[in-house]
């Protein structure tokens, strides 16, 4: 055993939270931003209809990563619609909607990959005061 192999055997012995760990290596080309939205979600196509709520945990350009009450299998595509938030002094919030195919399922959640999105206003809706 060479004294280098020897040296680091002692160092991870002793202080084994000085042990080098390997660097998870990120395979995304875009960043991803942590955010808590409402979603609701429906699947399209033939079989293995359903639809459901759930929380966007985070989101990048071009995908979208989803905590849900359903287990959604890669492959399925899905329509989505996002309650964005309202900008300061707005009362309308947006909605984002966006189609994809799901890349990525571990139990209740999924990750989608985007095509189309968009970003639209909804309707106001109006409270009557009847009293």
């Amino acid at each position: 055993m060479s004294g280098i192999t020897s040296a680091l055997i002692q160092v991870r012995q002793a202080a084994p939270e000085f042990v080098e760990r390997p660097i998870a290596v990120e395979r995304r080309s875009k960043i991803r931003f942590p955010l808590d939205l409402r979603v609701r979600y429906q699947t399209l196509g033939r079989g293995y209809l359903f639809a459901g709520v759930g929380r966007v945990v985070d989101m990048s350009s071009t995908g979208v990563l989803i905590a849900c009450q359903h287990e959604i299998m890669p492959g399925t595509r899905v329509d989505l619609k996002i309650e964005w938030p309202c900008a300061a002094g707005e009362r309308i919030a947006p909605l984002f909607i966006a189609v994809g195919n799901v890349v990525r399922s571990d139990g209740f959640r999924f990750a989608i990959k985007m095509g189309r999105r968009s970003l639209t206003r909804r309707r106001a809706v109006v409270a009557i005061d009847r009293s």
